[in-house]
C-alpha cells in the first residue's frame, strides 16, 4: 500500500507465485486491518469484488477501483438511480455462492445488498463507495484514478 499524499509504502505482503494464497486479493486481504475508517482504497480492476467492497465498508473505508473487464461489457447506465451522464447508483446483491477462500462466519455476516456506483471517465467505467455526485463530482474521480 502507497500512501497518494506522500509516496511512502505504509505497509508490503509477499508471497508465494502459486498456489493457495499466492493472488494479489489474498495479500490484500491479510492487510485489510490496517486500514483506518476515512482511508480510500484506490486499485485496478482485479479488486472489485463484492466480498472486498462490503468488508471496506464495514470498516468506514471507501473505495475507488476499475470496473471489471467482464463486467463492463453489461454496464448499463439506464438501470439504477441517476446521478448524472454515464453516472449511476445499483445495488449488488450478495453471490450465492461463498468463495473458497472465506470462511462460514464471514460469509454469514456480509451484507445482502450492497450499494456502489458505476461511472464512465476518460473511457474507463470505475466503481466506488464515494455515492454522492455533488461530493465527489465525476471528473474529480477521474482525475484519481
Amino acid at each position: 500500500m502507497i500512501c497518494l499524499s506522500s509516496g511512502a509504502i505504509l505497509i508490503a505482503s509477499l508471497g508465494s507465485t502459486k498456489g493457495k494464497g499466492s493472488s494479489e486479493q489474498s495479500l490484500l486481504r491479510g492487510m485489510l486491518d490496517t486500514f483506518s475508517e476515512g482511508d480510500l482504497v484506490l486499485g485496478d480492476a482485479f479488486f472489485g469484488t463484492y466480498f472486498l467492497l462490503a468488508k471496506l465498508r464495514v470498516q468506514g473505508v471507501d473505495a475507488v477501483f476499475e470496473q471489471l473487464g467482464a463486467r463492463r461489457c453489461v454496464t448499463d447506465f439506464r438501470l439504477g438511480k441517476p446521478l448524472g451522464l454515464r453516472d449511476h447508483l445499483i445495488e449488488l446483491t450478495n453471490p450465492k455462492k461463498k468463495p473458497g477462500w472465506m470462511t462460514q462466519e464471514d460469509y454469514d455476516k456480509a451484507p445482502d445488498r450492497l450499494t456502489i456506483r458505476e461511472l464512465k471517465v476518460k473511457g474507463k467505467v470505475l466503481i466506488t463507495t464515494l455515492l454522492s455526485a455533488k461530493d465527489y463530482p465525476k471528473h474529480e474521480l477521474g482525475v484519481l484514478y
